[in-house]
C-alpha cells in the first residue's frame, strides 16, 4: 500500500477536478489517488508514431497528422459534419454524429489537425468515427507520447484523456516510502507501459508485472484471512452469570406445563 497520509487524499485536491467532476468519478468507485492507483487500465494504444494515410488498415488503431481539405454537414439515415484530412499519401474521413457548432467552427478547411483513432469502412471508404483528435500549427502541437496510452474503464462525462490526466497528477503527487517503491513503480509500469513491451503479454494479463501484482494481492488476502481466523480461535467467551430470576421462571414454565 501508498502511505498511509497521501493515499486516502481526495482526488479533488488535484488541480482540474472539481465538485461535478468529482462526482461522476465517484460513480466508478474513484474517490482517493488510491482509488486511481488500483484502477488499471483494459487495453492500451499505440500513440508514438504517426502513421501515412495510405498505409492506414480498417480495425487498427492510428495517429495520423494531416490538413483538413474539406468538410460538410451531409444528411442521411444520420446527419453526420465530415472532415477530409489529407497528409502527403492521401485521404481519409472524420465523421462525427455527435457535433456541436463550437467544433464545426474549430475544424475548419485548412486546419492541421492530429487525428487518433480506429480505421473502419464506411460509406467513403476508411473513415474515422468520433476520434480524438488536436488542432494547431505543426510546430506547436505536443511530442508524441513515448509509452502506450492506457484505455480506463470510465462513465459518461469523463474523457480518457481526463482520466489520463488524473492519473499523471496523481503519480507525479505521491511520495512513497522506501518499503513501497516497488509495488508503487510497477503500477506505473501498468498505467503507461514503455512502447516496445510485449503487448500481447499484458492484454492477457500475463505480463510479469500483473502476476507480480496478482500474487501479492492474494497474499494479503490470505493473510488477512488467516489473522482474522486466529482472532476469532483466540477469543474467548465471558463466563454467563446464572439469573436466579430466570431459574425460578423456568421452573414455574415446567411446573405450568405438567
Amino acid at each position: 500500500m501508498i502511505g498511509q497520509i497521501t493515499r486516502h487524499a481526495s482526488l479533488q485536491t488535484l488541480e482540474g477536478v472539481g465538485p461535478k467532476i468529482s462526482e461522476k468519478l465517484e460513480k466508478i468507485g474513484l474517490l482517493t489517488y488510491s482509488d486511481i492507483l488500483f484502477h488499471l487500465p483494459l487495453r492500451y494504444v499505440n500513440r508514438t508514431e504517426l502513421t501515412a494515410i495510405k498505409d492506414i488498415n480498417a480495425n487498427h488503431y492510428a495517429v495520423i497528422e494531416g490538413f483538413i481539405e474539406s468538410n460538410a454537414v451531409v444528411f442521411g439515415r444520420k446527419r453526420s459534419f465530415i472532415c477530409k484530412v489529407t497528409d502527403d499519401t492521401g485521404s481519409i474521413v472524420m465523421r462525427l454524429f455527435r457535433f456541436s457548432n463550437s467544433q464545426k467552427n474549430q475544424l475548419k478547411t485548412g486546419s492541421h489537425i492530429r487525428c487518433f483513432g480506429t480505421a473502419q469502412k464506411g460509406s467513403s471508404g476508411l473513415e474515422f468515427y468520433h476520434p480524438e483528435y488536436i488542432l494547431g500549427a505543426v510546430e506547436k502541437l505536443p511530442p508524441l507520447d513515448r509509452t502506450l496510452s492506457p484505455i480506463y474503464p470510465s462513465t459518461s462525462g469523463i474523457s480518457q484523456n481526463k482520466l489520463r490526466q488524473i492519473s499523471k497528477l496523481v503519480f507525479e503527487h505521491l511520495k512513497p516510502i522506501s518499503s513501497q517503491i516497488s509495488q508503487f513503480e510497477d503500477l506505473k509500469f501498468l498505467h503507461n507501459p514503455p512502447a516496445d513491451v510485449d503487448l500481447k503479454s499484458l492484454e492477457l494479463g500475463i505480463n510479469p508485472i500483473q502476476k507480480k501484482l496478482a500474487l501479492e494481492e492474494l497474499t494479503a488476502f490470505q493473510i488477512g484471512f488467516l489473522t482474522q481466523r486466529q482472532t476469532i480461535k483466540n477469543f474467548i467467551s465471558p463466563p454467563i452469570k446464572r439469573n436466579l430470576k430466570l431459574r425460578k421462571f423456568s421452573q414455574k414454565l415446567r411446573v405450568s406445563n405438567d
